[in-house]
């Protein structure tokens, strides 16, 4: 299988004239090429990096660096040496921080550029009033790296508690399995240790109901109050019956409702579940959020002024500029167009789109000019609308969401045809 000129991920070429796995990674390379920046092919020596796909033709919206930039400059006169941390994702071996570091010196006032790639922490030094920030960070974007804000502050996540939930249940879910385990290979019940046994069972447990099964019990009750039916409203009663039960057989002395160690598993599998979907669910918003896809307002040939989102309605034209997402589930009116569907079904490739084909909300459009697309939907309607809504509470929003309204979005994504990938 061949390997990635740029990135060295192995990929599947559909000829031997193949080197890129990607468009964005082909890009990249020729970008590094131009800059005489080649010594980042040697710095990575054979390691693999992520591959750039659709990062550099995406909008980016840097407003939020501005502010950075002000606050951090407010209280140093010009001239000054200033310094600031931020976050940065892509940087993955040592050729991207001698990359990073390079393109930063460039700029007029730029003094040192520190990058981290264990855990993608990049400290910036630059002279107060003099240096670009924004124009430094829009070029680095376009070689496939993302600068963020300081995730060593703020709120911690529902996904990073949930995560810390996840590792002790793991350890009390190994406990009460060993000590279980000798019951399962013939241990008598008269052994001198068996009581012993069962107490540090029920108290791994006890340990799991409290810190993984509270979890779950405290969302179904909720989710009952609101009046809605919700997953976790049978995984409370099913843990709860369980350790319930497990208790009774427990006191009577019945070995065949003791199921102290199925209480520990089944709440361990369930966090697990849990934290992949929200792991999922919290990269992608973040993602649609920070690169800002659609902007406040659209460009339509309908109308002679801009008009916002809110205004789209079915039917309406909306000229997509290159880089740009479509908005809204839409019909391409252009003859042909790419476009990357990359954060929908996670493959890199662009997609041909030709006249008269669905395009799904949020496809980027990959072309080198605008194009025409005509809506098919309103923007309260558009699954990208729900997904980078930032207002809404974060830990139990999608339990008051109406269940018809979530299959309405999946049956949107469900009806787009299989992609026909293009061949470099």
């Amino acid at each position: 299988m061949p390997t990635c000129v740029h990135c060295a991920t192995p990929f599947s070429a559909s000829s031997e004239l193949e080197k890129f796995c990607c468009r964005g990674c082909e890009y990249v390379y020729d970008l590094i090429h131009d800059e005489g920046l080649d010594r980042f092919y040697d710095l990575r020596s054979s390691s693999t990096i992520r591959p750039v796909r659709s990062l550099p033709f995406e909008e980016r919206d840097f407003e939020w660096l501005k502010e950075e930039v002000q606050k951090v400059e407010a209280t140093a006169p010009d001239g000054t040496e200033v310094r600031a941390e931020f976050s940065m994702e892509g940087i993955s071996c040592v050729g991207c921080v001698w990359l990073i570091e390079k393109i930063f010196l460039k700029y007029e006032g730029a003094i040192e550029a520190a990058a981290h790639p264990a855990t993608g922490q990049l400290q910036l030094k630059w002279v107060s009033g003099k240096t670009d920030l924004c124009g430094f960070t829009n070029e680095i974007a376009g070689f496939g790296y993302m600068l963020l804000k300081h995730r060593g502050s703020g709120k911690k996540s529902e996904t990073r508690e949930l995560g810390v939930k996840l590792g002790l249940c793991a350890a009390f879910m190994l406990n009460a399995m060993v000590f279980t385990l000798p019951s399962y290979v013939g241990m008598p019940a008269d052994f001198a240790f068996a009581g012993i046994f069962k107490l540090v069972t029920f108290l791994s447990a006890t340990l799991s109901m409290m810190v993984g099964g509270s979890y779950f019990i405290n969302r179904a009750w909720h989710a009952v109050r609101a009046r809605t039916i919700h997953i976790d409203l049978p995984i409370a009663l099913g843990i709860s019956f369980a350790f319930a039960g497990s208790i009774y057989g427990w006191a009577k002395q019945s070995e065949g409702l003791l199921y102290f160690d199925f209480v520990s598993t089944f709440i361990f599998l369930m966090l697990a579940g849990r934290y992949l979907q929200l792991s999922a669910l919290e990269k992608n918003r973040n993602l649609l959020q920070r690169r800002r896809p659609v902007p406040d307002q659209i460009i339509s040939p309908d109308h002679h002024q801009p008009i916002c989102l809110s205004e789209i309605k079915a039917g309406l034209r909306i000229e997509i500029s290159p880089g740009q997402s479509v908005p809204v589930a839409s019909l391409l009116e252009t003859p042909v167009s790419e476009f990357s569907l990359e954060w929908i079904n996670g493959e890199a490739e662009p997609v041909t789109f030709r006249s008269g084909r669905p395009l799904p909300a949020g496809a980027i459009h990959l072309g080198n000019g605008p194009i025409i697309v005509v809506a098919s939907e309103t923007w309260d309607e558009s699954l990208l609308s729900r997904l980078t809504e930032s207002a809404r509470p974060s830990s139990l929003a999608w339990v008051h969401e109406p269940l018809g309204r979530h299959h309405h979005h999946a049956s949107q994504l469900g009806r787009f045809p299989e992609h026909r990938r293009l061949r470099a």
